[in-house]
């Protein structure tokens, strides 16, 4: 006969012992959920700290000025700022920001000169007594990242870096600090820099490029691979034009190459180091490149005409610099309804008429062949002359001499290579975002 006692004393051990085990093991997992969320935390403002410093970079790469270095350095720690306001505390005690500007010597492996403007904080989380043994490592982190590509192609360069410093706040409210070690995260970018050229903001091209493009990837990346999935899901994954010949450049010859040098998604790349891929032209930075399909009327680009008739020469002098957009003769007479396109688009739309060109009016295309002016473009390429181009956001959805654009913005640019080859997929122009330039296109 079965003992009933002893059966509940044995379930009565184990409830007990079940209880003492989930005693034991509660804090513990309780600890573990509490150091995922404080990693978490750790890894989320770290990313913010090192896209604060790539953005002062890439600002300081684009506007670096030799002549007031100081300004540009704090305009770098500036836009540092401004890149992680409203997603981390700005108090002074808990950020220090360094702005630096510096050459290599002619052997690629030390400096010619180096210099470090402190632009942000109160020396709470860097001490200044501590900067000098810091500085010795920030040259060295930055000369192994200018020697990335080898010891040979680290010669002579000029660059401009930002590094930041800043203690992160536990969420929960934990010591984890003092059991890690972890408090100071560091983000640190360097970027090298060249002056560009000046450039004359009301020298408008014909030449119109839309708003819903995205910045190019490595031409090895992996294909589909996209870096901001999530904040830009439209990414199409451009690829950088690879060669010359019916597929490539045309014009660079020998091409430009633009591959990465880490496993995606790391992105190290020794041509176009500014680039960011995968953003679109709308928030465009200086640096960015954007590779402009001729793909119809609703595609990357598109050849305008000033006046009537649309035609190969009228193109070519409007392209011939610095372009005839102001040319009371032969230059842009108006709107649209000027040129003889009244209502489509509709009359309401289609401007003011009195011979500027603003956001929100209309432009139409062109059919002249573009071939007639490769010249000219390629003028362009070689002297590395900063652009206007019109940035539109609508079409008509006509093709042909009836097709028209809606300006939305528009864009100083650099031409850097095109391909104007074979079918309208295989025409292109590929461009370096350089500045907004809306002001340089409205008459006084």
């Amino acid at each position: 006969m079965l003992n009933y006692w002893n059966i509940l004393k044995a379930i009565g051990r184990e409830r007990g012992q079940s209880l003492v085990e989930t005693a034991i093991f509660f804090p513990i997992l309780i600890f573990i959920l509490a150091g995922a969320v404080e990693v978490g935390n750790l890894l989320n403002t770290q990313n913010k700290v090192t896209t604060a410093a790539r953005s002062a970079a890439g600002f300081g790469a684009a506007h670096y000025d030799r002549d007031d270095w100081d300004g540009t350095a704090s305009a770098m720690g500036q836009v540092a700022l401004n890149t992680v306001t409203q997603t981390l505390e700005l108090t002074e005690t808990l950020w220090d920001i360094w702005s630096i500007q510096g050459q290599t010597n002619s052997d690629g492996d030390d400096f010619d000169f180096f210099v470090a403007n402190h632009v942000y904080g109160n020396h709470v989380v860097v001490p200044a007594a501590a900067w000098i043994a810091i500085e010795a490592e920030v040259k060295a982190d930055i000369l192994a990242e200018l020697q990335s590509t080898g010891v040979e192609n680290a010669k002579d360069l000029e660059f401009v870096a930002s590094v930041a410093y800043h203690n992160i706040n536990t969420i929960l409210g934990l010591p984890i600090w003092q059991w890690t070690g972890l408090r100071t995260i560091r983000g640190l970018t360097v970027m090298r820099v060249s002056e560009m050229p000046p450039y004359v903001g009301c020298s408008l091209l014909p030449i119109s490029v839309r708003f819903n493009q995205y910045s190019v990837y490595p031409s090895n990346w992996t294909p589909g691979l996209k870096l901001n999935p999530t904040q830009y899901p439209n990414d199409q994954v451009a690829l950088f034009p690879v060669g010359n010949g019916p597929n490539g450049f045309k014009h660079p010859n020998p091409a430009p190459v633009y591959v990465n040098g880490n496993t995606p998604p790391a992105l190290r790349a020794p041509s176009f180091d500014r680039n960011w891929p995968g953003v679109p032209l709308v928030d465009a930075q200086p640096g960015y490149v954007y590779w402009a399909r001729e793909e119809g009327p609703a595609g990357s680009f598109g050849w305008l005409s000033w006046r009537e008739p649309s035609s190969s020469e009228n193109l070519r002098d409007s392209l011939t610099w610095p372009g005839n957009f102001l040319d009371p003769d032969e230059g842009y007479p108006g709107s649209p309804a000027d040129m003889g396109t009244t209502g489509d688009p509709p009359e309401d739309q289609t401007g003011d008429g009195l011979g500027d060109l603003n956001i929100g009016e209309w432009v139409e295309n062109s059919t002249g062949n573009i071939s007639s002016a490769s010249d000219i473009i390629e003028g362009y390429i070689n002297s590395g002359t900063p652009v206007t181009l019109i940035v539109t956001d609508q079409t008509n959805g006509s093709t042909g001499s009836n097709a028209n654009y809606r300006v939305a913005g528009f864009a100083i640019v650099r031409i850097l290579g095109y391909s104007f080859q074979g079918s309208s997929a295989n025409k292109w122009i590929l461009f370096e975002f350089v500045d907004w330039g809306a002001e340089c296109v409205t008459l006084d």
